[in-house]
């Protein structure tokens, strides 16, 4: 009987297996699951992409660099199968956005259509 080895810093985190999934069916699974996590407020997931799979895997990291609810990945050292990353805090999102209200609120066209849209959320500007 083989020996399972659970690894005992990533154990709890959620995780996605991305086992048998190719380039283009891993796109929407991995986009949801982050925004899913990080709608709970989770600050670390894990991604199993698998040792071999160099096209999962890249695709994973691509996908992670555009992703702006994904505040760090790397690798895992234990086991180069995983990705552990960090998501960003509602807080520091929600800087993000109030920067971007006031530099707009300075804009007259974006006073005059009365907001605009930042990750899926209505900024209105009265």
């Amino acid at each position: 009987m083989k020996k399972v080895y659970h690894d005992p810093f990533t154990y709890n985190y959620p995780h996605l297996d991305l086992h048998g999934e190719t380039y283009e069916t891993m796109t929407y699974p991995l986009e949801s699951f982050i925004k899913d996590n990080y709608i709970m407020q989770n600050k670390y997931i894990v991604v199993i992409h698998g040792r071999h799979g160099n096209v999962v895997k890249s695709h994973t990291q691509e996908l992670l660099k555009k992703n702006k609810l994904v505040k760090e990945y790397h690798i895992n050292p234990a086991n180069d199968g995983e990705t552990i990353i960090e998501l960003v805090n509602k807080k520091w999102l929600l800087y993000q956005i109030w920067q971007i209200t006031f530099f707009m609120l300075e804009c007259s066209h974006i006073r005059e259509i009365g907001g605009f849209d930042y990750e899926g959320i209505r900024i209105r500007l009265h």
